[in-house]
């Protein structure tokens, strides 16, 4: 298991989320694997220590969890256009700009301070024009 928490304590925070009940339904691996995939992701971007047993910390290993579980297929497509240089694209009347960004900014605005000596990963970013 990851050093900031474990499955129990992830399943007793995603009881109180709103929208969340899909995670009742994962098993312990799939649970650990996304546990094990944020905090991989979480010490490729920022210095946390190990030992760290800070709340917020927790809180963002958890909702980065949840972010890989919805988001994570949508992410690898993305960075496979992006890596192919295609920027953007338009299909009738959607159009998509795709560009490189920082760890997710909501994830790093619940981190404490000291931790946030971002490393400089990147992941890919999308807008999108829905407005034609």
């Amino acid at each position: 298991m990851t050093p900031w928490v474990t499955i129990a304590e992830a399943d007793t925070y995603f009881l109180t989320k709103w929208g969340a009940s899909a995670w009742a339904s994962l098993v312990n691996l799939q649970k650990e694997q996304l546990l094990s995939s944020a905090y991989n992701w979480m010490k490729s971007q920022y210095s946390i220590s190990d030992s760290s047993t800070d709340p917020k910390i927790k809180r963002a290993q958890y909702e980065l969890a949840w972010y890989i579980y919805n988001f994570y297929n949508e992410h690898l497509k993305h960075q496979a256009l992006n890596a192919q240089g295609v920027k953007s694209f338009t299909i009738m009347s959607f159009s998509e700009t795709l560009t490189q960004a920082v760890f997710p900014p909501f994830i790093a605005d619940m981190l404490p301070d000291d931790a946030l000596s971002s490393t400089g990963g990147k992941i890919v970013s999308v807008h999108r024009d829905l407005s034609t």
